[in-house]
């Protein structure tokens, strides 16, 4: 399963299982402190 995966520039986003490549600071966050 996913976790806040970066894949390329593009977050990949295991509440919604959608890929957000809008970036957004809460992602870059999530991922800081789950990744």
């Amino acid at each position: 399963e996913f976790n806040n995966y970066e894949i390329s520039h593009y977050f990949y986003d295991p509440k919604t299982k959608l890929i957000d490549n809008q970036q957004k600071p809460y992602t870059l966050i999530s991922r800081n402190v789950f990744g």
